[in-house]
């Protein structure tokens, strides 16, 4: 069991950076079109 519970929490932190990731990609898009508009 608690090697299953080790793999679960395992793919949750990957989505988890995913997530992140495009978070933040989105955010410097989104700043860099307001530079644009400025």
């Amino acid at each position: 069991m608690q090697n299953i519970s080790t793999r679960t929490s395992n793919v949750s932190g990957r989505i988890y950076t995913k997530n992140t990731m495009q978070t933040e990609e989105m955010h410097r898009e989104h700043n860099s079109s307001n530079y644009d508009t400025l």
